[in-house]
């Protein structure tokens, strides 16, 4: 079976996408020239190092391996959400600068031609692991590019329809004027 290792060279926003993405350049290597990678099938969990032991679950992603010799570089997208009631949202919203310690796990199928020239199938054990650490600013500015000077935010669907009554009944013509005028009316006391 190949001797496969995982490194993350670099991940930058994906320019030419409708909603957030981030380009993982992951570097995959062949340890055992006895044999020939034909395809890899490759899951990976991608995990936010919060904590000294403290893992924050982000995004699973996949890619296909092509055939190679030695090593390869493959292309794996993470889909990201603007959504604040995703924890990695939150996080990543949170750190004004630095960077973000990422842990990927690596799990999947290699097809490979042994010594002999069979071809033969095995799973790639979760053992397999990368580590990589982002750049705040690379997600602050894919998240500017797709969504500029904006957040998203979740509310109930009773909480909308009394939103949208609201702004119906004041005639205003914008969200943010019937959220900003309901905070300026008047201040509420904080919960306990």
């Amino acid at each position: 079976m190949p001797e496969l290792l995982f490194a993350v060279e670099s991940i930058e926003a994906e320019q030419r996408s409708v909603s957030p993405q981030l380009a993982v350049r992951l570097c995959v290597i062949n340890a055992d020239p006895s044999t020939q990678v034909r395809s890899i099938s490759l899951d990976a969990q991608v995990r936010i190092r919060a904590g000294i032991r403290e893992n924050l679950y982000w995004t699973q992603a996949a890619c296909h391996v092509p055939p190679f010799n030695g090593s390869c570089i493959a292309k794996l997208l993470l889909h990201c959400s603007f959504d604040f009631n995703v924890a990695a949202t939150r996080y990543f919203h949170r750190l004004p600068h630095g960077e973000v310690p990422l842990e990927f796990l690596f799990n999947g199928t290699v097809i490979y031609a042994d010594a002999s020239g069979t071809l033969r199938a095995e799973q790639v054990p979760w053992t397999k692991e990368a580590r990589y650490m982002l750049p705040v600013r690379v997600w602050q500015d894919m998240m500017n590019h797709h969504y500029p000077d904006t957040v998203w935010l979740r509310l109930p669907r009773t909480v909308f329809e009394r939103l949208q009554r609201y702004r119906s009944d004041h005639g205003l013509p914008r969200w943010e004027q019937a959220v900003t005028e309901l905070l300026d009316e008047r201040p509420v006391e904080a919960h306990r």
